[in-house]
């Protein structure tokens, strides 16, 4: 969910260029997770979040 400031509290918080560089990482995030199922929500999110700031921090290297 975009939001006009960033919310570490309630999610994971990145910065995209552009709208279209969201939209291709948000799809990229569905076709790798996706398929996948998790035992329980706090899995998932722990799974994708650290997914999540690696992809970024490769990225910025």
């Amino acid at each position: 969910m975009e939001t006009s400031t960033p919310d570490n509290e309630r999610g994971v918080a990145v910065e995209f260029s552009s709208e279209e560089e969201r939209d291709a990482f948000l799809r990229h995030l569905e076709e790798v997770f996706g398929p996948q199922r998790f035992s329980n929500n706090a899995a998932a999110f722990e799974t994708v979040k650290a997914y999540v700031l690696e992809q970024r921090a490769r990225r910025t290297r």
